[in-house]
């Protein structure tokens, strides 16, 4: 019966449960290949949804009247649509997405629909290929979206409804997610287009489906009034939402929100602080507690949309950035000033910072050498930290760098002296060490060290520093002053820890970890920085693991 070996032995592996079973599908098969207006639905890559398409008809039939079925269901289920003078697809894509949404069980009524205007031979096959797999709720939008009405609306416009329904979750689409979606490019995405007009080609900015499908979300929420924990008469709802698009600040929109303190996201859609902003609130006034100057309220009102460091702590920035920082200072900044929670303390972190981000920018600081500036800023960390007398009025870069450097070298030095001691009690260390004379201290007694493999062969541990020899080497790799802190951990008072990079058989100190009972007091790396948002990562995990705690003011 069916000529081409290539179909047959695709039928065969098809999950039959009986031969008998598998020779009626032959038999239907057969039936399609015979019509010369259908043959063109019949090819190996059709074949497995024209199985299940059989399956759901056969069994949607009543038991008796499958028993007496003799004439092939396939031909006959397609035939309706032809006796509406309905055409099926040509295209050969377009007949195979045609089966799979069949076969999905899309009710005949929607697939009338979608034939009506021949839509799947006009859809490109990249929309196509994600049709096949669609659930039922997208599917069902999509047609609803694809009406007369959307004649009105650009090839532009219809090819992004199309993507946009396609990839929005099913649980956020009912009956109307179509229709409003054609009323949702109408009316409001001329204005969101209008906002990036000269910021960025529009041929870019249909490419972004996931910021149409966002905003589409949003726009229906207030719509509905259906904001959680948002009571209905809430002055949010009342405001138009075209004002919103324009009071909203174009990098939130573009990047649903802000990233702050330890990647936290602030005035992301649907925050308070969001709503704020939208009814025409001040960034200054507003629920988030934070401190603002106009400054830095500028700062945050006209931050760009493609910023290139939108990971930064944007607070941090805002603040650098409100005193003049540009340049190497700004990004280096963020490795050494602490966001904490508090307001007063962030205040309080703000004026010591103050007066040094003006000096330097006052000085040139620019003009040094990443690292050096890094070892500059270490040592200033150092100092805001640990002396508040501290003062940078009066003083030049070269004062400024010849004091890091003789903090440096203070460390270095008394790393050598460390290293020296121990060399001399090298020869005795083994005999001691049996002897259990040994000055050491114990473990923690309850956290444990931590390893952890990451993607691209990267390998992570966490270890303690139980002697004052590691202790020493530590400091002195790091450039701070963990070397002197033998005393404390002797005591119990803290336990210092490492984390560590495996690089060509070797352990790499990376950042180093301060506890004191099972609080993280301090992480730092090299020079005093701050850990990068991986490092931090990691000891997250590692604390979540151990149930260790960070403190508010630990980096």
């Amino acid at each position: 019966m069916i000529q081409d070996t290539k179909l047959l032995k695709a039928i065969q592996q098809l999950p039959f449960d009986t031969k008998a079973d598998q020779a009626l599908f032959i038999e239907e098969i057969y039936a399609l290949q015979c019509d010369q207006e259908i043959v063109h639905l019949v090819d190996t890559s059709s074949v497995t949804s024209l199985y299940y398409l059989f399956n759901r008809i056969e069994a949607d039939l009543p038991p008796f009247l499958n028993a007496l079925q003799k004439e092939p269901l396939l031909p006959a289920y397609f035939k309706r649509f032809f006796a509406k003078e309905l055409s099926l697809p040509k295209g050969g894509v377009a007949s195979h997405t045609f089966i799979d949404i069949c076969a999905n069980n899309l009710s005949e009524t929607y697939l009338e629909r979608l034939l009506v205007n021949g839509w799947l031979d006009q859809i490109q096959v990249n929309i196509l290929n994600v049709m096949q797999v669609a659930s039922l709720s997208n599917l069902r939008a999509l047609i609803d979206f694809l009406e007369e009405e959307s004649y009105e609306l650009a090839e532009a416009e219809i090819e992004l409804g199309l993507q946009v329904l396609l990839l929005l979750y099913p649980s956020t689409l009912d009956e109307s997610a179509g229709k409003d979606f054609r009323e949702f490019l109408a009316q409001y995405w001329p204005l969101f287009m209008a906002r990036f007009e000269e910021k960025i080609e529009k041929k870019d900015l249909y490419n972004h489906i996931d910021r149409p499908a966002e905003w589409f979300l949003l726009w229906r929420r207030h719509r509905r009034k259906e904001e959680e924990d948002l009571p209905a008469d809430d002055p949010y709802f009342a405001i138009d939402f075209e004002k919103i698009i324009k009071y909203i600040p174009e990098f939130i929109w573009w990047n649903n929100g802000l990233t702050y303190r330890n990647n936290d996201k602030c005035y992301h859609f649907g925050s308070a602080e969001f709503r704020h902003l939208a009814t025409g609130g001040s960034v200054r006034k507003g629920p988030d507690q934070r401190p603002y100057t106009r400054r830095m309220a500028k700062a945050f009102v006209t931050l760009p949309f493609d910023f290139e460091q939108p990971d930064w702590d944007l607070y941090i920035y805002f603040f650098a950035k409100s005193l003049g920082a540009e340049g190497t200072l700004l990004e280096l900044l963020q490795e050494y000033i602490i966001h904490p929670e508090n307001p007063a303390a962030i205040q309080a972190t703000f004026d010591a910072w103050n007066p040094v981000i003006q000096k330097l920018m006052d000085i040139n600081f620019n003009m040094l050498h990443p690292r050096d500036g890094r070892a500059i800023l270490g040592y200033l960390y150092h100092c805001i930290r640990d002396n508040p007398d501290y003062s940078v009025q009066g003083k030049t870069l070269d004062q400024i760098e010849a004091e890091s450097n003789a903090f440096h070298q203070r460390i270095q030095e008394r790393a050598q002296d460390r290293e020296a001691r121990r060399e001399v009690q090298l020869a005795l260390y083994e005999e001691r060490r049996k002897a259990k004379l040994v000055t050491y201290w114990a473990p923690h007694s309850r956290i444990n060290s931590f390893e952890q493999g990451h993607k691209h062969g990267k390998w992570y541990r966490i270890i303690e520093l139980t002697n004052e020899n590691l202790l020493s080497r530590e400091g002195s790799i790091m450039g701070h002053c963990v070397g002197s802190y033998s005393n404390y951990c002797k005591s119990g008072t803290t336990s210092i820890w490492s984390l560590r990079q495996l690089k060509k058989e070797k352990w790499y100190s990376l950042v180093t970890i301060e506890i004191r009972g099972d609080t993280i007091v301090q992480a730092r790396g090299q020079f005093n920085s701050k850990p990068t948002a991986d490092h931090r990562k990691i000891i997250d995990d590692w604390a979540k693991k151990e149930g260790i705690v960070w403190a508010a003011y630990a980096y």
